[in-house]
């Protein structure tokens, strides 16, 4: 069996992106990293890919969407692309766009969805002194972290953790729970 080409979005440090990747080339997902797009100049995640010989597009935003999302499916066609995998991705995808790629799009987010979506979950879930905290993969739709949950892992907040203790926890969990999300996704 082929493996899945994977296009990743990204706008800031790539971390997830770095993980995922690792995980192409260890063998451990049965996928390949074909390009990264970014809506930021300056993301340090640009950097990551293009230090792994991955290619990049940057498009920064412009208006009007439809314009600015077709000139992102134009620069991805040279591209095998099977999934679309967002690993702090900044921007709202619109129906259009997610209509190019039907159900092979999907997101992490860092809270037990459909609780604290949208940016500023962790600080929202510590701040509401919740005991357990985790991350949801799910597709993506046109709403704002509202497609159908794909799968959920929580970690447990200590009456010792701090807010950076909790973030740090947060990404370790979504470094391991996309991968294992991606690969049953793949089979």
């Amino acid at each position: 069996m082929d493996k899945a080409n994977v296009a990743i979005f990204l706008s800031g440090q790539g971390t997830n992106f770095e993980s995922l990747a690792q995980a192409c080339e260890s063998g451990e997902l049965h996928a390949n990293v074909s390009v990264v797009f970014s809506n930021q100049t300056n993301a340090p995640g640009l950097v990551r890919a293009s230090q792994r010989n991955i290619p990049t597009i940057c498009i920064p935003h412009f208006s009007p969407r439809s314009a600015f999302e077709q000139k992102i499916l134009d620069a991805l066609g040279p591209y095998p692309v099977d999934w679309i995998v967002l690993c702090g991705y900044m921007r709202i995808l619109s129906s259009h766009f997610l209509s190019q790629y039907p159900s092979r799009v999907i997101n992490i987010h860092p809270s037990l969805l459909p609780a604290y979506p949208g940016i500023g979950a962790i600080k929202r879930a510590f701040e509401a002194k919740e005991k357990r905290i985790g991350v949801t993969v799910h597709y993506v739709d046109a709403g704002v972290d509202t497609g159908e949950v794909i799968m959920q892992e929580t970690i447990e907040v200590l009456p010792s953790d701090t807010l950076q203790s909790v973030e740090e926890k947060v990404h370790k969990l979504e470094h391991r729970v996309y991968k294992k999300a991606i690969a049953s996704l793949l089979g």
